[in-house]
């Protein structure tokens, strides 16, 4: 049920987004500090602190721990821009925009929490849409590298806001789905 409102809410912040993000920054999903970051990051913050608290009915729960830990870090990161600020110290700026940066510090972050998911996919039994989750996330993540050499594009808007949207929804999708598979897990071992 969750599933459906947050895409929902996803789903019309895109189009808001689509709509007024280049006149109103207040719903530029490209933009920081506004509705969209406070959609997500809330969505994420919460979202991790389920998975924490909802692990310790598994035997197994050290990897559901580290991934709430890692959902709840980009929760944080996604409102207070840690990403951003690690991007500005860091010096990559001879194959792309320095502010796409952060993509290389992430990377292994990202690859373990698809290691975690790989470890839990028979435990938990993830269903399809988690796959599918994180099918759009990995685009959205692509698009970053794509919008990296191609920042001077007159399409950066659409891109951005095509790749921020497959965040957005990749991270609604994973997250409920995960949810899910704990809740009707844990509802079996009461």
């Amino acid at each position: 049920m969750w599933i459906y409102f947050f895409l929902i809410v996803d789903f019309v912040l895109i189009v808001l987004s689509s709509v007024y993000a280049k006149n109103i920054d207040f719903f530029n999903l490209a933009s920081e500090n506004n509705l969209p970051t406070f959609y997500q990051s809330i969505k994420t913050l919460v979202v991790g602190c389920l998975l924490i608290i909802k692990s310790r009915k598994f035997k197994y729960n050290a990897w559901i721990i580290i991934t709430g830990l890692i959902v709840f870090y980009f929760g944080l990161d996604d409102w207070f821009q840690f990403h951003e600020r690690i991007a500005s110290y860091i010096a990559f700026d001879a194959f792309w925009e320095g502010r796409f940066s952060w993509t290389i510090i992430y990377l292994p972050f990202l690859a373990l929490i698809f290691l975690i998911f790989w470890r839990l996919r028979y435990k938990i039994k993830l269903n399809r849409m988690a796959i599918v989750g994180v099918v759009f996330l990995s685009l959205g993540f692509c698009m970053e590298f794509i919008e990296a050499f191609n920042h001077e594009s007159k399409y950066i808007f659409y891109q951005v806001s095509i790749e921020e949207g497959l965040e957005m929804i990749g991270v609604s999708v994973i997250a409920m789905s995960l949810l899910d598979s704990l809740i009707k897990k844990s509802r079996k071992l009461e």
